[in-house]
């Protein structure tokens, strides 16, 4: 299972929501860090990262208006 981060625009900063595995076997997702909770981009970037070395998953990264920056590092 992987750790999603869907980042969208919002008055003209980035910000990200974190989506984590549920704990059955469903494949489900659940949010860990709704959009509502008003997370920057970089944080949801952290957050999602530290869940998925703890739980050694991997991230990916949903972002359909092109808003990765190239400081974050190169997408794969």
């Amino acid at each position: 299972m992987l750790f999603c981060v869907e980042l969208w625009s919002e008055g003209g900063s980035i910000r990200g929501s974190v989506e984590c595995p549920t704990g059955g076997m469903s494949g489900s997702l659940v949010p860990f860090v709704p959009p509502q909770a008003g997370m920057s981009a970089e944080e949801a970037l952290a957050t999602a990262c530290h869940l998925a070395n703890v739980d050694e998953r991997q991230v990916v990264i949903i972002d359909p208006h092109d808003l990765w920056r190239s400081e974050w590092g190169v997408l794969d």
